[in-house]
């Protein structure tokens, strides 16, 4: 098998690019290590040179969609906009994309809710301080208004976590859920963060 040399990075990328098609395709538990093999073109040892098995390219397969969101939650906290529109802005920078989503709802199917939390957890801890200096800079030019910023983000960010689409909580089969999940989060806001009126 010729092997295009790249360096360890690089090399990662086209593992977990490949892992993650397949994955999306095929199926996680129907994906096998052979199957990342030969869709990458590499020996069994280079790939358990970047990873132990198919559950750690998986873990960084999370991580890396996390480390996506977050950097489009920043660039959306950094703008010029009021504090309350980057907070808005930043929440729905953090929605992850349908294929992520699709992939978490499967992984969540085989009952492998570790890494589901995973997820959850590392967002919610990255996402955190961003969305709590934006509440605090709202607070400070009064378009917010909260007696404990940090706390009122905690409260809204876990229940766009666990509750939006591709949260822990599954939509039921109904229509609505989703739109009416949306609109209790936003209520949620307006009560926690009281948002001044222009």
């Amino acid at each position: 098998m010729t092997t295009q040399h790249l360096n360890a990075a690089a090399r990662q990328e086209q593992i977990l690019d490949a892992a993650r098609r397949l994955f999306l395709t095929k199926g996680y538990e129907a994906t096998t290590i052979e199957d990342v093999l030969t869709a990458v073109g590499i020996a069994k040892g280079t790939l358990y040179h970047h990873f132990p098995g198919k559950e750690a390219i998986l873990d960084a397969i999370v991580l890396r969609t996390v480390d996506a969101i977050v950097q489009r939650a920043q660039a959306a906290a950094d703008g010029p906009q009021p504090a309350t529109t980057r907070f808005l802005a930043v929440v729905g920078a953090a929605r992850a994309p349908q294929e992520d989503i699709e992939l978490a709802q499967q992984i969540r199917a085989t009952g492998n809710l570790r890494l589901h939390v995973l997820a959850m957890t590392e967002t919610w801890t990255r996402l955190v301080p961003i969305l709590t200096r934006l509440v605090e800079e709202g607070a400070a030019a009064g378009e917010l208004s909260t007696t404990d910023p940090r706390g009122s983000v905690e409260v809204i960010l876990s229940a766009g976590l666990t509750m939006l689409d591709g949260g822990l909580f599954p939509s039921v089969d109904d229509d609505d859920t989703s739109e009416r999940r949306q609109d209790a989060l936003m209520h949620a806001f307006t009560l926690l963060l009281n948002p001044v009126r222009a």
